[in-house]
């Protein structure tokens, strides 16, 4: 079931309720998105016997990033070889262009877009879209926030999905490195301005992370595949539950309130209750110190959060507020 609580007008309503994404879970087959998501985020929403009931606001984001990628992927499938020429770039290099070639080319500048591969492996089949393959490196387009730059909070997962890529399409990546493209949703110049070291100075930004070997991804891939199956039938108090960074949580901020009666204010925020016990003794042993956790944004966009007693648990506690 689709809802429309914030009356979106039907042109736009229709565009974000539209979903032509296949990742295809079923069985023993297993998408690597799917691979990369916490092990009890995973099974719980292969639990589900119903859709869960979504908003069409809600779904902004992931029809933005759709559409990002649609984008890109008529850019190079339209005249890219124009453009490439009117940018300057050496008459060479478009003039061997292959783009999604039916037999790869060692000789030219071959690029793969947007197809999808799949490989068997400990009775699974592994499956997986990737992005881009462009003249033997593995890359990925990412829609998100500034955070995960700033952050580096989803480098780790960003290193995963392309090594699997790798894994998956050995016959194309010749590359060691793979590169993530970012489109940030939230990016202001003034933020740059500001914080010049940490913030991307563009909308548009890359990133290039060294990807892991073969042999690491294919172990890593047998203990992902290992731990899930351990799992699967268990209840759901005996699943692991989701860590901080698998939630996307900041680190908890300590909060001495010397007067404890009036929080409007703090008398100081601290990285560790250490720090701001000795603020505490400072100022006379009284008053107390509360920390604040950061809120598990992961969960917003899980499938399964309704069903899961740790998200619901953080909904009554008010670390992550659902509206």
């Amino acid at each position: 079931m689709i809802t429309n609580r914030n009356n979106i007008d039907l042109p736009m309503a229709v565009w974000l309720a539209s979903d032509e994404y296949n990742g295809i879970n079923e069985g023993t087959t297993v998408s690597v998105t799917t691979l990369l998501k916490p092990i009890k985020a995973t099974i719980l929403s292969s639990r589900m016997t119903t859709v869960p009931e979504a908003d069409i606001s809600d779904l902004i984001p992931s029809r933005l990033g759709t559409a990002i990628h649609d984008a890109i992927e008529r850019s190079w499938k339209a005249n890219p070889e124009k453009v490439m020429q009117l940018m300057g770039l050496p008459k060479g290099m478009y003039e061997e262009l292959r783009v999604n070639p039916e037999e790869h080319d060692d000789e030219a500048f071959n690029v793969y877009l947007e197809q999808r591969v799949s490989r068997e492996f400990m009775g699974f089949t592994i499956n997986g879209q990737y992005d881009l393959i462009f003249d033997g490196e593995i890359q990925d387009i990412k829609t998100t926030g500034t955070f995960t730059w700033e952050t580096g909070a989803k480098d780790e997962d960003y290193v995963k999905q392309l090594s699997v890529y790798r894994w998956l399409n050995t016959d194309k990546v010749e590359e060691e490195y793979g590169t993530i493209h970012f489109f940030f949703t939230d990016w202001k110049k003034l933020d740059y301005i500001k914080n010049p070291k940490t913030y991307p100075p563009l909308r548009v930004q890359s990133k290039r992370y060294k990807l892991m070997s073969l042999h690491e991804t294919e172990q890593w891939l047998r203990t992902r595949l290992t731990e899930l199956r351990s799992y699967w039938d268990l209840p759901q108090d005996q699943l692991p539950v989701c860590t901080p960074k698998e939630l996307w949580q900041r680190d908890p901020v300590y909060k001495y309130y010397k007067d404890p009666n009036n929080r409007k204010r703090s008398s100081g925020n601290f990285a560790t209750p250490e720090e701001a016990d000795r603020k505490r003794r400072e100022s006379g042993g009284i008053g107390i110190i509360v920390p604040v956790y950061g809120s598990p944004t992961a969960c917003l966009y899980c499938s399964a959060m309704a069903q899961c007693d740790q998200a619901q648990s953080y909904i009554r506690n008010g670390t992550l507020k659902t509206n």
